[in-house]
């Protein structure tokens, strides 16, 4: 899920980067994509690419508005290739009108159990994992990130 930034690393080349989101404007003024799909993932969550794609998926700040997010994530596991790695991460930043209702309850660890959960409830992900990469009370947002690898079995 993109917008205006993909949260990517500028030095960093890339052969693909492929911009999911809602606002045609945003996605177009994102130089680090390649191409770019217009999609609300709250009405259709069939992605639009082949299986076993991409070798990267992230969520990046963005989990928290996905109404139905085990179809979401079924489908990030479809596309992902075997040994793909999805990277789920947020902050406790929000738009509480758009946010899900369990999103408004929970904060921080709960935000990456819910997340691991998605990750269970789709199937087929491993290593499931979450760290806190910014401390609550530092300068700057709380960040966390929950990884899960698509190892086949």
């Amino acid at each position: 899920m993109s917008s205006w930034v993909s949260h990517l690393p500028d030095h960093k080349h890339y052969s693909r980067v492929s911009g999911h989101g809602m606002n045609q404007i945003e996605l177009q003024n994102n130089t680090q994509l390649t191409d770019f799909h217009i999609q609300n993932l709250n009405t259709e969550q069939q992605l639009p690419y082949g299986d076993e794609e991409f070798d990267l998926c992230t969520i990046a700040v963005s989990v928290q508005y996905l109404t139905s997010p085990v179809p979401v994530f079924r489908e990030i596991y479809r596309v992902l290739k075997p040994n793909g790695t999805c990277c789920v991460s947020f902050s406790n930043r929000m738009f509480p009108t758009k946010a899900i209702l369990a999103w408004r309850m929970f904060s921080g660890e709960d935000h990456c159990r819910l997340v691991s959960w998605y990750f269970e409830k789709a199937g087929g992900f491993r290593e499931i994992q979450s760290e806190q990469l910014v401390r609550e009370n530092s300068n700057f947002d709380p960040l966390y990130v929950v990884t899960a690898k698509k190892i086949l079995v």
